[in-house]
């Protein structure tokens, strides 16, 4: 998926509200490229961070930004989310994988996508299920966009089953 397509495709996805209610769900968070750990990103990541970004918010529980008064190995993570426990989303500088650092466990490290364009791409597949109440073919429709999914998909798979 190219960078314009995400963003276009993200906002497509949104539940229609009334116009009166901005809600601001259409809303995406610009990362600054000097912040520490940009260096450590794929060029391409870095790209898709500075120039498109993510939502600033989004399901399940989702909150992009800049998060750096927390602790975590900066030398391989660089944070770009927080889900709704207060743990975070990071890019693993060493093999470009989405993941999640979970402060209830120690920072234990789970893994939800292999990278910054399929998790972008997942994030695309679960608004749209949401917003068709199509969320039963959710996970095939993720499987068929990522293969990594079928071996490691648990993150995904227990947000997909509560919502």
């Amino acid at each position: 998926m190219k960078l314009s397509e995400f963003k276009k495709r993200y906002i497509a996805a949104l539940p229609e509200v009334p116009k009166y209610l901005d809600l601001k769900l259409d809303n995406f968070h610009l990362y600054d490229s000097s912040l520490p750990g940009t260096t450590l990103l794929k060029r391409s990541d870095l790209e898709h961070l500075v120039t498109v970004g993510m939502p600033s918010q989004a399901s399940p529980f989702l909150s992009f930004g800049s998060y750096s008064d927390w602790e975590y190995n900066a030398d391989r993570y660089f944070p770009i989310a927080a889900d709704g426990s207060g743990s975070n989303l990071c890019i693993d500088s060493g093999n470009g994988e989405v993941v999640l650092l979970d402060h209830d466990w120690g920072m234990k490290r789970v893994f939800i996508n292999s990278s910054l364009e399929a998790f972008s791409e997942c994030l695309c597949i679960y608004q749209e299920c949401l917003r068709d109440q199509s969320i039963n073919n959710c996970m095939g429709l993720m499987y068929s966009a990522g293969s990594e999914l079928y071996i490691s998909g648990e993150w995904w798979a227990n947000e997909v089953s509560h919502s």
